[in-house]
């Protein structure tokens, strides 16, 4: 009955896996596994900011001064380098929270392992390799260093300090008040950063029913935008002259042309209390160690900046873009990068821009240039949605691909789109990459 038991979470989770590949045509794990490799989550970088970021919850699944008092079992030696390691750490992040975090935090686990390697006690043994073992594979597993991928040990932590403190209740009951007051002090001021959003929204409904409306941020600010009625912007998303934007300077994800607009409305998005889990000038952890190593941050500065925006519209002077054009960033609708070496973009997919149509019939034609680790070879040159030229190029090198005949003079703008048939990655970026333009549009 007991390894029936212990089978149970594991079959669950291979029946999940069976009925996804079944109802689905594909396997979760499958999906997950595409997820590391394209954005790099499994790579070295992003598992050392893992381990640190998960030892610096460890030092605080309890108050830190319990945990201190409860894991120094250790030998002089062990300590003074776990001592040495945390100052040493003060060089990457200067501020105690991050390095006096990560030696506490180093020391429940080390003292944990020893624990579970020399103790009599067969309770204590369970605990500590339950706290151990699971540590170990949150290394193996995780990528992002949350602190909420740790809640699995935060009981056995807990007991651990209650029995070796047993015998100091009044220390026992100081730590869990400062704990109770540090962790009401945190979700206040998580309350008011959502609550800061929820209002702003509130403030631009009447706006938002009127008008399309896209959302360029995550967090909750995406949660009450999209209840009403807002739509995720993307990166080839076309916005519409009227379309109504919201968007956060903390949590954008998309990076779509720019377009002129009008403020509507805008708003800093602050907590009374100095303290963030996430924000603007926070390196806080907390959700995902891209932004930071310590636990949590101190800070009197904004958690973040919202607006919404009105697309404006704007009269189209140039018939052809180069990418170096002083205002090209007006006329990019969607899929292309930045400017580099001051002179070139590289392309996704497809990439489009908004240009003035000529006055007189020309012809439409784009330079771009084929890397030699791009494996696009097939492009094709849209007016409109309408294939105007395509050709299949050999390999790698300066192309110039022109329509055969001149497109006919008309009033107002074109959308022309640059399409090539594969992309690819390169180890850092998650772009899709096609080719490197260097202009296009009427000649």
């Amino acid at each position: 009955m007991a390894w029936i038991a212990l089978g149970v979470a594991p079959a669950k989770l291979l029946g999940w896996q069976l009925w996804e590949r079944l109802s689905g045509g594909v396997l979760p794990a499958s999906v997950l596994t595409g997820y590391f490799h394209t954005y790099g989550l499994q790579s070295w970088i992003a598992k050392l900011r893992n381990a640190a970021a998960l030892t610096v919850h460890t030092g605080w699944l309890v108050f830190p001064l319990l945990a201190a008092l409860a894991f120094f079992r250790i030998p002089r030696w062990a300590a003074a380098a776990l001592v040495a390691a945390a100052c040493a750490l003060a060089f990457v992040d200067s501020s105690p929270l991050f390095w006096v975090s990560w030696g506490l935090g180093a020391l429940v686990l080390f003292s944990s392992a020893r624990t579970a390697a020399k103790t009599d006690d067969p309770d204590e043994r369970f605990l500590a390799l339950w706290i151990v073992l699971f540590f170990g594979l949150a290394l193996v597993i995780f990528f992002a260093g949350s602190a909420r991928y740790l809640l699995p040990i935060v009981a056995p932590v807990a007991i651990l300090v209650t029995r070796r403190l047993e015998r100091r209740p009044a220390l026992l009951a100081a730590g869990i008040a400062a704990s109770l007051l540090v962790g009401v002090a945190l979700a206040s001021a998580n309350y008011q950063h959502w609550d800061g959003y929820r209002r702003f929204v509130e403030s631009v409904r009447g706006d938002m029913a009127a008008h399309r409306t896209w959302i360029d941020g995550e967090w909750g600010l995406r949660y009450y935008a999209e209840a009403e009625g807002a739509l995720p912007l993307q990166r080839d998303t076309q916005m519409r002259v009227g379309d109504l934007v919201i968007t956060s300077e903390l949590g954008a994800i998309s990076a779509p042309g720019k377009t002129p607009r009008k403020l509507l409305s805008e708003r800093a998005i602050s907590s009374w209390l100095p303290l963030r889990l996430i924000g603007l000038d926070s390196r806080s952890g907390y959700s995902t160690a891209a932004a930071g190593l310590r636990p949590f941050d101190i800070s009197t500065k904004p958690i973040d900046r919202v607006r919404a925006e009105f697309v404006a519209g704007r009269e189209l002077t140039l018939s052809y873009l180069s990418m170096n054009a002083a205002d090209a960033e007006y006329y990019i609708v969607s899929g292309l990068g930045r400017l580099e070496s001051g002179a070139w973009r590289w392309t996704d997919r497809r990439a489009v821009v908004a240009l003035k149509a000529p006055i007189r019939p020309l012809a439409l034609e784009a330079s771009f240039y084929i890397p030699e680790n791009a494996p696009a070879r097939h492009v094709q040159l849209l007016a409109h949605g309408n294939v105007v030229a395509e050709e299949t190029f050999p390999g790698p090198g300066e192309y110039t691909l022109r329509s055969r005949l001149p497109l006919p003079a008309a009033p107002g703008f074109v959308n022309v789109t640059l399409e090539v048939d594969r992309t690819f990655r390169v180890p850092g970026d998650v772009r899709d990459l096609g080719v490197v333009l260097n202009g296009m549009g009427f000649k």
